[in-house]
């Protein structure tokens, strides 16, 4: 069985999301869906009681502690931490779900919902050189795993890049797979901040993550005016 688990926030208006619970929910296959909530004030928890699915209401909590308990919930051999602003389509859901029984982790190719050059080139960069080369996938990838490929104990709580950090654990075992279906993130951080000040914002909190800065602050200069990774 495939186990589905999304960390929410605030989610309210956020189209990614809901069209992902709706495909999820009507979905022919075999999965389980749970989403843990970080005590959304806007409406998305009242909104999600409608929805048949595993709710799990985790108040003053980080994205990676919710990812974290979700996936201790999970009966799933395979696993998928689904990102809130990622939009997965029927096929990607398909592709994975013939993999469920293989012991396996990895993510599908990247794509935006704006087809712009810098985009286009960040994708590029995630598909072919950070996935390929480094073996670390985000969770706009579609990150998952199977089961037996890593401990709950070695799931990090840390305000951001637990992806990274569960990366670095799965690649131990084996390299990433990258699935040939390709799944949309929302480019809202780009399109805020505009993408030069953006990619700058990315590069800057990757190179305070490599020097062993604490996670508090790279969060905190990251989430500056966006407050998006809650």
């Amino acid at each position: 069985m495939l186990s589905v688990v999304i960390s929410s926030f605030n989610e309210f208006e956020n189209l990614f999301f809901w069209q992902s619970l709706k495909m999820l929910s009507y979905s022919n296959f075999q999965l389980e869906l749970l989403v843990v909530d970080g005590g959304s004030t806007d409406g998305t928890w009242e909104k999600l009681q409608s929805y048949s699915l595993t709710k799990i209401l985790l108040e003053n909590s980080n994205r990676s502690k919710r990812l974290k308990v979700g996936v201790s919930k999970a009966q799933g051999e395979m696993i998928l931490l689904h990102h809130s602003r990622t939009l997965l389509t029927e096929d990607a859901l398909s592709g994975l779900y013939e993999k469920c029984h293989q012991r396996i982790w990895g993510g599908f190719r990247h794509s935006f919902d704006k087809k712009k050059m810098g985009l286009l080139f960040t994708s590029f960069y995630s598909n072919n050189i950070r996935f390929k080369l480094r073996g670390v996938v985000y969770l706009d990838h579609g990150l998952f795993f199977h089961r037996e490929l890593i401990s709950l104990k070695e799931f990090p709580e840390v305000p951001i890049f637990e992806d990274t950090l569960i990366s670095y654990k799965l690649r131990k075992g084996a390299k990433p797979i990258l699935l040939e279906e390709t799944i949309k993130t929302s480019a809202i951080r780009f399109e805020r901040n505009g993408f030069l000040k953006q990619a700058l914002r990315n590069q800057m909190a990757k190179l305070k993550f490599y020097l062993q800065s604490d996670f508090e602050s790279i969060d905190r200069h990251y989430e500056k005016n966006l407050n998006l990774n809650r």
